[in-house]
């Protein structure tokens, strides 16, 4: 049981140490280059271990990716916390129920997830502004960027999640 228990928490702790590489990143790194241009790499983080693992470890990576993303991009603190939590539930339960662990599943995952979060993101300059045209744009522009970074992750994200299906069926619950 020890052991057990042992693995799972340092399981928690990859998943945090995750977390913490890819806020540096984007709260820290990132800006320095001053493009106008950045990954949303939580969000593509976010939506790789909810499509991995399912919905309730999906939500909880979400929640606190959330609280980072907020952090990271100087939000309101509700924003990205609900956005990327109802986010891992929701492609965590699609991909418990419908979707296949390939690539192309992974990427669309990622896809709609960067997707969404660029929305919202741009969503309060789309309404003080109202310049439609140059948004959509660096919009596509993010998303292709995000969903570089995504493929680059995806090694990453993977091996979290093997290492959590494999601890998730040992646990005596599930027997």
């Amino acid at each position: 049981m020890l052991k057990k228990n042992r693995a799972a928490l340092l399981l928690i702790l990859k998943h945090a140490l995750l977390l913490l590489i890819l806020y540096v990143l984007q709260a820290l790194v990132f800006p320095w280059f001053g493009t106008a241009v950045q990954p949303m790499l939580l969000c593509v983080a976010a939506a790789g271990v909810a499509h991995g693992e399912g919905s309730f470890p999906g939500s909880l990576f979400g929640l606190f990716a959330g609280v980072l993303t907020d952090s990271a991009l100087g939000r309101p603190i509700m924003t990205f916390t609900l956005l990327l939590t109802v986010l891992g539930l929701l492609i965590g339960y699609l991909s418990e129920n419908w979707l296949s662990a390939n690539l192309p599943a992974y990427a669309a995952s990622c896809a709609l997830s960067c997707l969404i979060c660029i929305v919202v993101q741009a969503l309060p300059v789309l309404l003080r502004h109202g310049s439609p045209a140059a948004l959509c744009l660096t919009a596509l522009i993010q998303l292709a960027v995000s969903m570089i970074f995504s493929l680059l992750l995806l090694p990453v994200v993977r091996c979290l999640t093997r290492a959590y299906r494999r601890e998730w069926r040992t646990l005596p619950h599930r027997s």
